[in-house]
């Protein structure tokens, strides 16, 4: 008994030597193994991109989920041209047909899908429909709500964030996939958020499902590539849309889609704007989880003290 006992104090730390361990662990690692990774892959990255040059054709069939406004509405219309169908997929009909009106003024042919993401059958009708018709180069999974409220709201809304942010983008993602799988090209981008490294507590079920899209969208990469579907993930920082009260202070929604234009031609795995807020956030996650509790719950006070949510 005594050595059994031995035995499992050996294979532990004490709870309160936890988040020293871990941050001189964190850092060994970093910069023994991590950090000459980078560099490597840093010269890597480029030599291969000055060797290749390799360009990608550009997509001539769009489709966009949550394209009725923010992101999505900004994307349709940074693509939009002669030459190019967009496929413009939300709920909301009237504020796609003003979106449609736009990207049909540059030129582009428009097609307006009135659907829930939710009612996944009807999606997979719609998308399969869709692409019968216009076999889709580019899908921009895009569509998800924030469900950020007080804690009087904040047990009742996690059915409704996992059916939208999570389950509705994989439900849109995968009849998709199947068919580029099929064709062996095609290019699928998936919207996280800042808030799948680190969120609030009042965010626990949209920063829960941006979490899940991340590990989804990494894994989708490594199986879509060996049929010549590029997977990409764009992690958006505070941008200025309905979701966050089209906060004047925040990055306007259209140079956000003039850098994910760029990028996904690039074919950028993660593209990460703004940068900054991207790796403040980032270094948030990896603070050792005692760490970790203190600032989440500090970050949760601030939040309900500015929108009065007590």
């Amino acid at each position: 008994m005594f050595k059994t006992f031995n035995m499992h104090f050996y294979y532990t730390v004490p709870p309160n030597l936890h988040p020293v361990v871990q941050v001189v662990t964190s850092m060994m690692i970093n910069f023994f193994i991590v950090l000459p990774v980078s560099i490597g892959l840093f010269f890597w990255d480029n030599a291969k991109q000055l060797i290749e040059k390799k360009q990608y054709p550009e997509p001539k069939v769009i489709l966009i989920t949550g394209a009725s406004s923010g992101i999505g509405a900004a994307f349709a219309k940074e693509y939009a041209k002669s030459g190019i169908t967009l496929g413009l997929l939300s709920r909301n009909r009237e504020r796609l047909q003003e979106v449609a009106e736009e990207c049909e003024f540059k030129g582009a042919k428009c097609y307006i899908i009135a659907a829930d993401i939710k009612d996944y059958d009807t999606l997979k009708e719609v998308l399969e429909d869709f692409d019968n018709q216009h076999p889709i180069d580019l899908l921009f999974a895009n569509a998800g709500i924030s469900g950020i409220e007080g804690d009087y709201v904040w047990t009742e809304t996690w059915r409704k964030v996992i059916d939208i942010n999570l389950s509705g983008t994989i439900a849109t993602v995968m009849p998709i996939y199947e068919r580029m799988k099929r064709r062996k090209s095609g290019q699928i981008c998936i919207n996280s958020s800042i808030f799948s490294y680190f969120s609030p507590p009042l965010a626990i079920w949209y920063g829960a499902t941006k979490s899940a899209l991340n590990k989804f969208t990494h894994d989708l990469y490594y199986v879509a590539s060996k049929y010549n579907v590029r997977v990409n993930l764009l992690v958006p920082g505070s941008i200025s849309t309905n979701m966050i009260g089209n906060d004047p202070s925040s990055i306007p929604p259209t140079y956000l889609a003039k850098i994910l234009k760029k990028q996904l031609e690039d074919n950028v795995f993660c593209i990460s704007y703004p940068f900054y807020q991207n790796l403040y956030y980032y270094i948030l996650s990896t603070l050792p989880k005692r760490v970790s509790l203190l600032v989440s719950s500090t970050f949760a006070k601030m939040i309900m003290k500015s929108h009065d949510l007590n």
